[in-house]
Order: C-alpha cells, then structure tokens, then sequence
C-alpha cells in the first residue's frame, strides 16, 4: 500500500454565481454521453429524471471540499489509484454522516457504491442512502472550479508517471431558509416569465435576489417579464430588486419588462421613475402553453 498525505481546501460560494462561472449543463452532457461506463448504466450519471440546472437552483450556497492526496516518488499508478479510492470512500461516508436537512453531498467522481450498477439491469438504485451525484455530470466544470475556487489545478497520472498529488472535488449544497416571498416561473420562445409572489420587503427581497438570479443565468432568456400581480406590498427595496434584474438582464443582453401591478406598486413604481426606464407592458404572455415551476 502506497503511503500519502493529504491536504484538505474547502470554499463556500453562491450557486448563483457558481452557475454563472462553472455551469454548462449542454458541454457536460455530451461528454457523459461519450462515457460507455457510465451513461444510461449507473443512476449518479445522465440521462436524469430532472433538469440538472433546476436541481442547482434549489440550493443557495455551494461547499466546495477540494482533497489533495500527496504521494512518495516511487508510487505506481496502480497504488495512486487505489489509494485514492479508498481516501475517497472514507471522505464520502464522513460528508453523509454530516448530511443533513437541505443539505446534499455531491460525490467526487462517479458512484461506486455497488460493484455494478442496478441500472444496467433496469432495476432501481439498490443504495439510495450512499448514491450520489456528482458536480460533473450535473453540468459542473471541475477543471475551472478546482482552479478558481480551491486554487489547487488538478493533476492527472501521465505517460505512466504518477504526479505530486491527485485531487478530489466533493461539494454540499445547502438550502437557504423560505422568506414570505416567492416566485413562480415559467419559459417559453426565449422568454422568462417569473411571477413574484407574496410581501417584499429588504428581508424578503434579499432573500429572493440569489434564486432569481440563479434563474436568470440558467436559462440566459432573450427577454424577462416580471409579472407583480402576486405582490401585496413592496418597499424601497422592492424596487432595488426590480432594478438589480434589469442590470442583470442588460449585462446577459436581455431585456426586461414588468407587467401586472398593483394601483399601490404603479403609484411607488412610478414615484421612482423606474417608468421611464423599465419598460411597462400588459400581459401578453400564454402561460398556459408552458409548464409552470413553483420556487
């Protein structure tokens, strides 16, 4: 057995921001696709029974736990890999013991809970309590994320030459707690149609800024419509809000409207001239024509 040290790096980051600099659900797709060994044959790879980018928006914050496994000059590739192997079985099972309520682990690599995967077979997943997705599969670049948020660049086992060290990337996602204000949103012909619902206040509004966000970045609409027939109040903030998705819809090179208000939000709407900058429109949206997701 090859001796090895290790070294562990760990960052937490918003989801939002981890799938505006990481994310490309499209790229990572194709790749697994191209992986005999895992797609369509084990449960923690594609094809998923859900849209991996609206499993990211689920979740507000990302812990990023890089770990280093260093080795002696002497190791082989086999001893590396088995090492490895096992270093990431004992850091998993510690992550799960640690998982918690609206918290998930993400795995480093693919699964390896049961020798073959049952659904090579068309039969469920035998270990539901140890299978875990990992950040890959789901869309997420490890390469970049290792750089970018661990600063540690991933090495891998050339020409038969093991590396200084080799590195695995788990991840937990962790929800934010609910607020008295939500959204609804629907997409349809490269429009994003969110409809705001509830009291948003510097609390509520706060709250919503991160999810709405991770929204946006997803699913990078031509336009965005914020329909605010759901809000019964809305302060200063509110508008804070309104002006921060409109940044955001420019930056993206989108463009933003707002439809439905309210007599008391036209009159504060109006108050701070956002009328002469976010245009006002009527509800022309067919929503039934798409399926409609709560937040």
């Amino acid at each position: 057995m090859a001796e090895y040290k290790t070294e562990e790096i760990r960052a937490t980051v918003g989801t939002g921001e981890y799938v505006r600099e990481c994310v490309d659900v499209e790229k990572f797709f194709k790749r697994c696709q191209e992986c005999k060994e895992g797609y369509h044959r084990r449960w923690s790879c594609p094809p998923f029974d859900f849209r991996p980018l609206q499993k990211w928006l689920e979740y507000d914050r990302l812990t990023l736990i890089g770990v280093a496994v260093y080795f002696e000059r002497n190791t082989t590739p086999e001893e590396a890999l088995k090492a490895l192997g096992e270093e990431k079985e004992k850091r998993l099972a510690q992550l799960l013991e640690e998982e918690k309520d609206g918290t998930l682990v993400l795995s480093a690599g693919k699964c390896d809970a049961c020798e073959k995967c049952a659904r090579e077979n068309n039969l469920p997943c035998r270990k539901p309590d140890k299978m875990r997705y990992s950040i890959e599969p789901l869309g997420g670049d490890v390469v970049k994320t290792a750089e970018k948020y661990l600063g540690k660049p991933l090495l891998w086992i050339k020409d038969g030459k093991v590396p200084e060290y080799l590195t695995l990337v788990f991840g937990v996602w962790e929800k934010k707690i609910k607020n008295n204000c939500g959204f609804e949103y629907t997409v349809g012909e490269g429009t994003l149609y969110i409809c705001l619902t509830g009291e948003m206040d510097h609390h509520s509004a706060a709250g919503l800024r991160g999810d709405v966000d991770k929204l946006i970045c997803a699913e990078r609409p031509v336009k965005i419509m914020l329909d605010l027939s759901g809000i019964g109040f809305m302060d200063s903030s509110g508008l804070g809000f309104i002006m921060g998705r409109y940044a955001l819809a420019h930056e993206l090179g989108a463009t933003l409207a707002v439809c439905n208000m309210s007599p008391a939000t036209q009159r504060i709407f109006d108050l701070a001239g956002l009328g002469r900058i976010i245009p006002v429109e009527s509800d022309k949206t067919e929503k039934s024509n798409h399926e409609r997701v709560k937040k």
